[in-house]
C-alpha cells in the first residue's frame, strides 16, 4: 500500500489543502476514493489468508469443538486418513464458497487494482 500511496499524483492533495481541506479531509475526500482498487487487493489477499490459516489454529486450540475450518477438514479424514474421501471433498466445496463470494465480490477493484499497478501516473 506504500508504493500505491506514493504513487498517487501529489497535485490533487495539494488542491485540496489550497480549498480549506484539512489532512483527515485531503485523505478521506481525495487519497482513500483512489485507493480503493489496492484496498481491495489487500482485503481480498488477507481474507484468503486468514480464511485459510492453518497452523496459527493448530498450536493455539486445544480442543476440538474450536477447531477453524481448514482443522476441521483435516480431523474429518479421521486417523490415518481413514474417513470417507467424500464427506472431505465436500467439505472443502463447502469452504470454497465464502472465499469465491469474497473474490466475486471484489473482482471489479481487484482487476482495476492490479491494471493500474504498473500505470505510472
Amino acid at each position: 500500500m506504500r508504493q500505491y500511496f506514493l504513487g498517487m499524483p501529489k497535485d490533487l492533495g495539494e488542491a485540496a489543502m489550497l480549498d480549506g481541506a484539512g489532512p483527515w479531509r485531503t485523505f478521506r475526500s481525495v487519497y482513500a476514493p483512489l485507493a480503493a482498487p489496492g484496498l481491495a487487493i489487500v482485503g481480498v489477499l488477507a481474507f484468503n489468508y486468514h480464511w485459510n490459516e492453518f497452523f496459527r489454529p493448530l498450536i493455539l486450540e486445544t480442543s476440538g469443538q474450536n477447531y477453524t475450518l481448514p482443522l476441521g477438514l483435516v480431523s474429518l479424514q479421521g486417523n490415518l486418513g481413514t474417513g470417507s474421501i467424500s464427506v472431505v471433498l465436500a467439505g472443502v466445496v463447502l469452504s470454497m464458497i465464502p472465499a469465491v463470494a469474497v473474490f466475486v465480490v471484489g473482482q471489479r477493484p481487484l482487476r482495476e487494482g492490479i491494471t493500474s499497478a504498473g500505470v505510472n501516473r
